[in-house]
């Protein structure tokens, strides 16, 4: 999944002001995606339409919006800690990577940031792939 949202365009939008608004109004923030819809798997089509998808716009403009540092996103993430499954998504934006920057064919490698997840207190890297490959997951 990728959320690519361009700054500010929802911003102004009511339906984004009123999402976001209820979201911080009930989490304080906009929590992860894995707390609104926690049987969805990172890479369901239910994150690319409908309630998913509209999430994750609120997410990504509210993510951008926000300029975290290192540590506060460090602080997001412990607040919401992700399961394995959602490890390449935390790794993406705790770290700011770009993996989709890289030539086509050129595989990127998140064994390294999940190493470094681990360190920090993330756990469940040890299970990542049985818990990608779950069958349970929409």
């Amino acid at each position: 999944m990728v959320v690519e949202v361009e700054m500010g365009k929802y911003a102004d939008r009511d339906w984004y002001i009123k999402a976001s608004k209820e979201y911080i109004d009930q989490h304080d923030d906009v929590p992860a995606p894995w707390i609104i819809c926690p049987t969805f798997h990172p890479y369901s089509i239910g994150w690319r339409m409908g309630r998913g998808e509209s999430f994750m716009m609120v997410w990504g403009e509210w993510w951008e919006q926000m300029k975290l540092d290192f540590d506060e996103r460090l602080a997001y993430f412990r607040k919401y800690p992700p399961p394995p499954r959602w490890f390449e998504f935390t790794s993406r934006e705790l770290f700011e990577l770009d993996p989709w920057g890289r030539a086509a064919g050129d595989p990127f490698d998140y064994l390294p940031y999940f190493e470094k997840l681990t360190e920090m207190g993330f756990e469940g890297a040890e299970r990542i792939e049985e818990d990608m490959n779950d069958k349970r997951w929409d």
